[in-house]
This record gives structure tokens, C-alpha cells and sequence, in this order.
């Protein structure tokens, strides 16, 4: 089983500036933040690529997705 990780809808920019609405996922572990535009499920799985990618020891992450993200 993977660390935890809170999922959280924010506004963020999107590349041309605007601002839309988006993913936060924060690890339960360290406190690591990533945010991606979208809120369908694969934007939460491009978050968790992210993380493992800052992630010192390399950990794979684990999530429940709630009822307002877009499968």
C-alpha cells in the first residue's frame, strides 16, 4: 500500500495564463504539493507521478478519489 495523499480542488493556471479549475494532491507523510488542471481522475494520476518524482525515498502514493472528481 502507498503514503496517503489528500486531494483537494483549487483554481490553478492553466499554460495560456487563465486561471481554471484544477487538483491539489498533498502527501499525509511530508506535506509535498503537486496541482494539475483538470479535475477528471487522470489529472489526479499525473499529480501522483509528480510526487513520486519529488519524493527523497521514492514512494508510491495512494488516494481516495472523492465524489466531485471525474472518473
Amino acid at each position: 500500500m502507498g503514503v496517503l495523499c489528500k486531494v483537494q480542488r483549487v483554481d490553478t493556471e492553466a499554460s495560456n495564463g487563465r486561471m481554471v479549475d484544477g487538483v491539489r494532491v498533498t502527501c499525509s507523510r511530508c506535506g509535498r504539493t503537486a496541482e494539475a488542471c483538470g479535475t477528471r481522475r487522470a489529472s489526479v494520476r499525473y499529480c501522483l507521478v509528480q510526487l513520486r518524482k519529488k519524493c527523497p525515498e521514492g514512494a508510491f502514493y495512494d488516494v481516495d478519489l472523492p465524489g466531485w472528481c471525474y472518473r
